[in-house]
């Protein structure tokens, strides 16, 4: 028998893909001409079929013959097909294994099966394991082309249908997470209310013992002051949660983010020191003045800068970063009013830490309201929630996620002008 990948309906070399073609998979969705990939060991059959499928006016086909389905899954590995015209009985394989074989190697490409042996009971169960047609040799071979492209549809359908599925889940999750984080908000907002309101009337009755004789005697002082020092962070954290259920209106005025970062860091340079903690500072120059609320920036900053010295008490180095760069294109993490488009221009702000990173159990509930990996009596765990909220308002992202090499990555990006460069 002559070699098969050596015969072609007008006498070209059939298995040479042409250069526009990708390396490798299924050619296109939606393709103007179907790359059919023929697997028959049959060489006048095949032939036959290639000039009937060179002259259908169905739809335009460029087919590659494979002789055997070791030369078929050869020809899957180097190029892109379409659709898959597969026989059942071959030299080296039979029946539904050959089916299996091919969707293995290429399970994104639909097949077709077209069988004289066996007959439709073997073909009805090809369909069952995965194959989109079948057609009987020498009785639906006029049926080849159009069976072919409603292949090929079908397969670009069901993958459409998949995706929408994945989409249409992935939106209920969100949904079910606005929920979740509305329910708690306003939880929080009525406990936050309810507190304060006694929390000011004991203030008041601190604020007159210490202006009282009592306040002279080194003990009682003493006690109060401790007394209005815990009446003062219990009043912090009623704000924090105000301010994560209600965040305030921002007052965005053109910026320039290296002076953010370079105003924050006398705050806590003292810190860093007493940790022993190295600092690396670096800044691109002429960075574009960005439209930011200052203050809410500059909290987001230091609670990332806060949580590496948290992660790092015996000492370490962080790394504080400016730039202007793309958003990547794949961004799972895009925030609810992230103006942001995949691939725009932003100025990104970044810390690296060399701590010990986050816990696996722990990566996904970051950004979730009163959680904290740091155990009782660390806060509440609102720091980087209110983080996101304010990032979120500025139609940024925040991304907080381990290194490869140790330690954690903080990157927030920021849109330019107000949401693109």
């Amino acid at each position: 028998m002559n070699n098969p990948r050596e015969r072609s309906p007008a006498g070209q070399p059939a298995d040479g893909p042409p250069d526009a073609l990708p390396a490798r998979g299924r050619a296109s969705p939606t393709p103007e001409r179907l790359r059919v990939l023929m697997v028959e060991d049959d060489a006048p059959y095949a032939e036959l079929t290639q000039r009937r499928l060179a002259l259908s006016r169905v739809v335009a086909c460029d087919t590659v013959w494979a002789a055997s389905l070791a030369d078929g899954l050869r020809q899957l590995g180097t190029a892109a097909f379409d659709v898959v015209l597969l026989d059942l009985n071959l030299p080296d394989s039979h029946g539904l294994a050959t089916v299996a074989a091919v969707q293995q190697a290429a399970p994104e490409v639909p097949i077709v099966v077209m069988t004289g042996m066996g007959g439709e009971e073997l073909a009805l169960e090809a369909l069952k394991k995965g194959a989109h047609d079948y057609l009987l040799k020498g009785e639906d071979d006029r049926m080849l082309p159009r069976a072919l492209l409603y292949a090929v549809e079908r397969c670009r359908t069901q993958t459409e249908l998949r995706t929408s599925r994945q989409e249409l889940q992935s939106a209920r999750m969100h949904l079910l997470q606005i929920e979740k984080m509305d329910a708690i908000g306003r939880l929080a907002m009525g406990i936050a209310h309810e507190i304060r309101n006694p929390l000011a009337t004991i203030q008041m009755g601190i604020d007159g013992l210490q202006a009282g004789p009592r306040a002279a005697d080194q003990e009682d002082g003493e006690t109060l002051r401790d007394m209005a020092a815990s009446v003062e962070e219990v009043l912090a954290l009623t704000t924090n949660l105000l301010n994560f259920c209600v965040p305030a209106e921002l007052h965005l005025v053109k910026t320039d983010p290296n002076a953010v970062l370079q105003d924050i860091l006398p705050m806590v340079r003292h810190d860093l020191e007493k940790h022993k903690i190295r600092m690396d500072l670096c800044l691109a120059e002429e960075l574009p003045p960005i439209l930011l609320d200052r203050k809410r920036i500059q909290q987001v900053l230091l609670n990332l800068i806060i949580n590496a010295m948290d992660a790092m008490p015996g000492g370490g180095r962080l790394t504080i970063t400016s730039a202007r760069r793309a958003l990547p294109a794949d961004d799972p993490g895009r925030g609810r009013r992230d103006r942001l488009p995949a691939g725009a221009a932003g100025v990104v702000l970044e810390r690296q830490d060399t701590g010990p990173g986050i816990p696996a159990e722990s990566a996904a509930k970051i950004f979730e309201p009163f959680f904290t990996a740091r155990g009782p009596g660390s806060g509440l765990g609102l720091g980087l929630a209110i983080a996101k909220n304010i990032v979120d308002l500025h139609g940024g992202r925040i991304e907080v996620q381990n290194q490869t090499q140790g330690g954690v990555r903080a990157t927030l990006w920021l849109p330019c002008d107000g949401g693109y460069p």
